[in-house]
């Protein structure tokens, strides 16, 4: 698997095999954050087609571990409240951005997020990197809220918390 395999991976998490089996249209939405010298994550909320029960689902990858071919990938999945999954879900849809922005700068390092709603048949997907448009401050502000509370519901990650020596 490359680089390239584990982006999209993180980006859709209902394809990775190592937690129970989930579909694109039970995925209600995605975040994903790359940074360039720490570990990849992405978040999820799932509602189960048959129970309607939430689950939220992340993924990480780190990059520097085990160069050049570790392309490993952590999951863990956890119950959240349908009241919770509910406010994520309404807060982002009435969030309000401009959509369509100009290229004002590019760069190597730093920091891309993304967030997707939605499945192949009607989505929407919004990206932007860590030097973001002013405009987009809410957008990125909810973004750091939401992986933070919904990181709060599932087991404590190895790869971004470490116990000191």
């Amino acid at each position: 698997m490359d680089r390239e395999s584990v982006a999209y991976l993180l980006e859709h998490p209902e394809r990775f095999h190592g937690l129970p089996k989930r579909s694109e249209f039970e995925r209600e939405i995605c975040l994903w954050v790359l940074p360039s010298f720490e570990p990849h994550s992405s978040w999820s909320i799932f509602r189960d087609r048959k129970t309607k029960e939430y689950f939220v689902r992340r993924l990480e990858h780190d990059p520097k571990r085990g160069l050049p071919s570790n392309m490993d990938i952590y999951g863990a999945d956890a119950p959240i409240s349908e009241n919770l999954a509910t406010e994520v879900l309404v807060t982002f849809e009435e969030i309000q951005a401009p959509m369509f922005r100009r290229l004002s700068r590019i760069g190597l390092d730093g920091t891309s997020y993304g967030v997707h709603m939605g499945n192949y048949w009607q989505n929407t997907t919004v990206r932007w990197w860590s030097s973001f448009s002013p405009e987009w401050s809410s957008l990125h502000e909810l973004f750091l809220a939401t992986s933070q509370r919904l990181d709060g519901l599932l087991p404590t990650s190895t790869l971004r918390h470490h116990e000191p020596a």
